[in-house]
C-alpha cells in the first residue's frame, strides 16, 4: 500500500503574509520550498488557507506558485467569521 502524503498547509493572512506550516515565507521562498517538497514527495498534498476577510489576489498568487512548483494535490479552504 502506498503511504498517504502528509498534508502541508499554506496560510495566507488578511494582509497577504504567507506561512508554510507556520513558517513565514516570501512567494519566491515558498516556490523553492514546494519544489523541494515535490522532489522528496511527488504526491505531496498542499492546502491553501485564505482569510475570508482578505482579498483573493494573494491567495491566487499562492495557488499559481503551487502549480509552478508542480504540486498536483492541491486544495483550498477559507476561514470565515462565525455568524
Amino acid at each position: 500500500l502506498a503511504e498517504t502524503p502528509r498534508e502541508r498547509a499554506v496560510e495566507v493572512a488578511r494582509d497577504g503574509a504567507i506561512r508554510l506550516d507556520g513558517t513565514p515565507l516570501s512567494l519566491t521562498d515558498l516556490e523553492a520550498r514546494l519544489r523541494d517538497l515535490r522532489a522528496r514527495e511527488p504526491r505531496a498534498a498542499v492546502i491553501v488557507r485564505g482569510d475570508g476577510q482578505g482579498t483573493y489576489q494573494p491567495v491566487a498568487e499562492v495557488m499559481n506558485v503551487c502549480r509552478r512548483a508542480g504540486i498536483a494535490n492541491l486544495a483550498m479552504a477559507v476561514r470565515t467569521r462565525p455568524d
